[in-house]
């Protein structure tokens, strides 16, 4: 019960549980593994990994002081064992999306800037960097800096262009540069993007609700033309 055996076994029940949406459970069989590690392996890329795991149970409780202090854990042992693999760029990428919701927006584009150079060096052309490039993109236009928003959208697009199966990301990510257009003034621009992800859109799920929601984002946009007859179709 008290092996590191034991821990790794908690460790992917804990993760398992996570996946399946019950949390309670994910941070009880978590919770043991970190107890056993702390005792018999610390400051060890596994006790890492389970620090990693608690950070994003307690993100998704939305308990975002307690999510930031378990990475930060993981990633101090990180930078000493493993400072430039994958591992340490999920971490950031994580640590980055806890502290955007904490709005510590330029301390969040820090991590998530690291996380993209590791990524890019070790997985480029992969769905997990232009992840990054949209968390960026969207941290810049929340400090109105549109410019640097567009060119990572713009990264993520060429990124996902590449990838198989790829049409309902393309979508999001369409819908995310009219959104910075918009925030610029570039009507017109935004809803030639509403409309290149609402085509995507159709393509893949004709009846979802994120379709309807890009809709109601192009009736927007047309209302904000002057275009009400388009609006109202």
């Amino acid at each position: 019960k008290n092996s590191m055996e034991a821990a790794e076994c908690y460790d992917q029940l804990g993760q398992e549980y996570w996946r399946v949406g019950d949390i309670d459970e994910a941070l009880a069989f978590s919770k043991r593994a970190l107890q056993i590690k702390q005792r018999f392996n610390p400051n060890s890329p596994s006790l890492a990994k389970t620090l990693c795991n608690l950070g994003c149970i307690f993100h998704d409780r939305r308990q975002y002081e307690k999510s930031l202090y378990l990475l930060q854990g993981a990633l101090l042992i990180q930078n000493e064992s493993e400072p430039d693999s994958l591992e340490v760029a999920v971490t950031c990428s994580n640590l980055g999306l806890a502290l955007m919701q904490l709005d510590r927006i330029r301390d969040a584009i820090h991590l998530h800037q690291r996380a993209r150079t590791i990524k890019e060096a070790l997985a480029p052309n992969t769905i997990t960097l232009a992840r990054t490039y949209i968390n960026l993109a969207n941290l810049c236009s929340s400090l109105d800096q549109f410019g640097k928003a567009v060119k990572y959208l713009e990264k993520a697009r060429d990124v996902i262009e590449g990838l198989p199966t790829s049409r309902s990301m393309l979508a999001k990510i369409e819908i995310n540069l009219g959104n910075v257009m918009m925030g610029m003034g570039e009507t017109v621009e935004a809803i030639g993007c509403y409309e290149s992800a609402i085509h995507r859109e159709t393509q893949v799920a004709p009846d979802s609700l994120v379709l309807a929601d890009m809709m109601q984002e192009l009736a927007l946009a047309y209302q904000d033309e002057g275009m009400m007859m388009e609006a109202h179709q």
